[in-house]
């Protein structure tokens, strides 16, 4: 019987240099794929969040109040905690389909409640070592954090309407993510907190402003908190934004900052922002 020809050295070396290449080209191609799916993710929960929003305004009459400085945290009751200064993020949720933890009566039922629509997959999980419930995407506050003139405003203050919007709905923001630090993630941080009862204060916990420009999260160990911008986890350079329409954008952190301001504008910006325009 012929004994069979085992794999030279050669061959074998081949057949090393061709596994590696095949990796090489579908470790980025399997990567770059996951990454459309987790930012088709986050463009889809701006959707439903954003489409709670035009369900609030089209059952309340404006948009919801944003949330104040030190909230009632002991409230068991939902007008007792919108009048106490709970947050936007906490007054849409029986709009976007969480009615029962809105009337959950234990407040700290309701901090710890976790709200997939409300965090980036980019990011984290719903699992948070905290126990707090977070919010992973800010309200457009202002273009500025000394004048709090955006579409969500602190309670206390005359909620805005779509008719307010002077120049249209187009090209005005009214959510975006927010530049977190990700070496802090799971811990209580004053612009982390849980979305419920963060307040509407100097920590910009559930809001943000055009003040800074957006930019990527940042990993920095120690107290760093990038308070006040816009910003995201995903690849690319890209971030999303919904606007008073309804529609949902990528955005380049390369838009130029006065057009981003402008958008944070309750007039709105006249050219809306795009990925082919910024």
């Amino acid at each position: 019987m012929a004994r069979s020809r085992g794999y030279s050295v050669t061959e074998c070396f081949v057949a090393a240099a061709v596994v590696v290449v095949a990796v090489g080209i579908l470790v980025p191609a399997v990567s770059k794929v996951r990454a459309a799916a987790v930012r088709a993710r986050c463009v889809n929960n701006l959707k439903q969040i954003g489409g709670g929003l035009q369900t609030y305004h089209q059952t309340r009459g404006s948009f919801p109040p944003g949330g104040a400085a030190n909230p009632d945290l002991t409230a068991t009751t939902p007008p007792a905690r919108e009048a106490g200064g709970w947050t936007w993020a906490y007054a849409l949720l029986p709009y976007i389909g969480h009615d029962q933890l809105y009337r959950d009566a234990d407040p700290q039922a309701v901090r710890r409640g976790k709200v997939d629509l409300y965090l980036c997959a980019a990011r984290r999980s719903a699992a948070d070592p905290s126990g707090l419930a977070k919010l992973d995407y800010g309200a457009n506050g202002a273009a500025d954090a000394a004048n709090l003139t955006g579409v969500i405003a602190p309670t206390g203050v005359m909620p805005l309407r779509l008719c307010d919007l002077s120049g249209g709905t187009s090209g005005v923001v009214v959510l975006a993510g927010k530049r977190l630090n990700l070496a802090a993630l799971g811990t209580s941080r004053d612009d982390d907190d849980a979305f419920s009862t963060a307040g509407w204060g100097p920590d910009f916990e559930v809001y943000r402003t055009a003040a800074v420009p957006p930019a990527p999260d940042v990993t920095e160990p120690g107290n760093l908190e990038p308070r006040g911008g816009f910003g995201a986890s995903h690849p690319g350079g890209i971030f999303c934004a919904a606007f008073a329409d309804g529609s949902v954008r990528p955005l380049r952190y390369t838009i130029d900052p006065a057009v981003w301001q402008r958008a944070c504008l309750r007039s709105g910006a006249p050219d809306p922002p795009s990925p082919n325009n910024n």
